[in-house]
């Protein structure tokens, strides 16, 4: 992937037109970056050209360039830990998939019906106790099936990607369950196993490697990294409308990893080791948060972020709260 760097897009096309096979090569396949500089590009390798006027770029784009260069590295590094799972799993999980469900028959099914995408952030704690009180579509991962149920409800689609045996264990004793699940072939293949309802299988990357089980994956419903991420994407695909998230922090709200309920690792509060400077070369860094003050976030929060925010401008008949 070749990534041009070029704040200015009328100049880049300008500079491109000098020269005609240049300019019909790249633009035919090309992917613009610009407006807020917050759009996260895919791919395991990228080299960053500078057009040789400038000398300098606005720290702004300096700055998101670094995320974007923090998203890759942390991209190939969780690809390259988790690849032994991601065979094991597709292995083990290949005749779930032969029986799974196509859940494009699920498209527009819930048309301008309220969904609601339930997460584990610290500020569940403040909006759980109404949810049984909810009138539509609920969405949600594991680690929080079981605090949905203690509040007297009932999810109507449970997420599951991750692709490590932890993942098992967030479930706590609700992974034996018969609600419809959504998952990917490289899912934790324990899960899958415990659960009794209606399953549905997506693509997380467009390739073909579960085709050669004989199934053919749907790829229309992005999947973004998340179990929130995945959400999204299907209560959009059903039609749903308004979307409504809890518990979405992208950020360690009070200091905390997860809503107290759902700490089920006993992880407790997030520690800033001393040197932390606050800023994007630290592990952890200061973000304005919802309410204006200020939040310790990470780089993989920050890309979730990004997510969501390419992914809501696209949606134009939708509502999201």
């Amino acid at each position: 992937v070749i990534l041009i760097i070029e704040p200015n897009k009328d100049l880049l096309m300008e500079q491109l037109s000098l020269s005609h096979q240049a300019y019909k090569a790249i633009t035919d396949n090309m992917w613009v970056y610009r407006e807020e500089a917050t759009y996260l590009f895919a791919g395991a390798s990228m080299e960053a050209l500078r057009d040789f006027f400038y000398s300098v770029l606005p720290k702004e784009e300096i700055n998101n360039l670094k995320i974007i260069a923090l998203d890759q590295f942390t991209e190939v590094a969780t690809s390259s830990g988790l690849s032994d799972y991601f065979i094991r799993n597709i292995i083990r999980n290949r005749y779930a998939i032969a029986k799974s469900y196509d859940i494009k028959a699920h498209e527009n099914k819930y048309k301008n019906v309220p969904a609601l995408i339930v997460s584990a952030g610290p500020s569940l704690s403040k909006n759980i106790e109404y949810i049984k009180e909810f009138k539509g579509i609920i969405f949600t991962g594991g680690r929080t099936l079981q605090t949905i149920l203690d509040h007297g409800a009932k999810p109507d689609f449970v997420v599951s990607i991750d692709p490590k045996p932890i993942t098992y264990t967030t479930f706590g004793e609700a992974v034996h369950n018969d609600f419809p699940l959504i998952t990917i072939d490289k899912s934790e293949d324990g899960i899958i196993r415990e659960n009794n309802g209606p399953q549905y299988f997506i693509n997380a990357d467009n390739t073909k490697i579960s085709s050669l089980l004989g199934v053919e994956l749907p790829s229309h419903i992005e999947v973004g990294g998340s179990v929130a991420t995945v959400c999204l994407s299907a209560a959009t695909h059903m039609g749903c409308s308004p979307i409504v998230f809890i518990g979405q922090d992208l950020a360690f709200t009070d200091m905390k990893f997860h809503a107290d309920s759902c700490d089920i690792e006993n992880t407790g509060e997030l520690e800033i080791k001393k040197g932390e400077d606050e800023t994007l070369n630290s592990k952890y860094y200061k973000v304005e948060g919802y309410n204006g003050d200020d939040v310790w976030t990470n780089v993989l929060m920050m890309g979730y972020l990004r997510w969501f925010e390419m992914f809501i401008s696209l949606q134009k008949n939708t509502v999201y709260i």
